[in-house]
């Protein structure tokens, strides 16, 4: 996140990919990392959506495999960069055991996207 709100600071309205922005992330014995953005750089919109997600290989300990831990990304209200949310309460428990400080990922205020959200 620190990488990524770093190149949106830098770049005003545009969001880079993991590897524009410096960022290596390979898969774990646990998890698949995934971005939206596969390359190069996308304009910043109140309506963005996942932008980071690890996705669980196999059951740890209660929670499920296939278990995603989502960061969402989207064009700050104020105009000044980005909101990060998360979809913690959708985990449930057994996930959120293994990362209990997950939802403290999520800052900032995103932009309502027209359509009531």
């Amino acid at each position: 996140m620190k990488l990524q709100d770093a190149f949106i600071a830098e770049n005003g309205d545009f969001y880079g990919s993991f590897a524009k922005i410096g960022y290596e992330m390979d898969a774990t014995t646990n998890f698949n990392y995934t971005s939206s953005l596969t390359s190069g750089t996308a304009a910043l919109t109140a309506a963005q959506g996942e932008e980071w997600k690890a996705t669980s290989k196999s059951a740890l300990n209660d929670c499920t495999s296939g278990s995603e831990w989502i960061l969402n990304l989207s064009a700050s209200s104020t105009g000044n960069g980005a909101a990060w949310t998360t979809n913690a309460s959708s985990l449930g428990d057994a996930c959120m055991a293994l990362t209990p400080r997950f939802n403290d990922f999520a800052r900032g205020t995103a932009a309502a996207s027209g359509n009531g959200g």
